[in-house]
């Protein structure tokens, strides 16, 4: 047995899982804070013009402003997310 063992590094796998958990849980928050802003600034469903806007559909990944994003009624987003899945499955 050698006098002196070399101390095991973390896999370099686990350092990318907490970087990725730590750019995700920033990328939650900015999502919340762009989330209210929008809802906010566009109260009624950019889609149907008759309810009011629940809901943050996002037009482009990763969303940086509220441009990236569409202010929707709980129905439109539905409507909206059952024709983005649509046929890949």
């Amino acid at each position: 047995m050698p006098d002196k063992m070399k101390k095991a590094k973390a896999p370099r796998r686990k350092q990318d899982e907490l970087t990725q958990r730590a750019e995700s849980e920033n990328y939650n928050y900015r999502h919340q804070q762009l989330r209210k802003q929008l809802l906010q600034n566009f109260p009624i469903c950019t889609a149907c013009n008759k309810a009011w806007s629940t809901d943050a559909d996002h037009l482009r990944y990763p969303a940086t402003s509220i441009e990236d994003y569409e202010a929707l009624c709980n129905k439109c987003h539905m409507r909206r997310e059952h024709e983005k899945h649509r046929g890949q499955c």
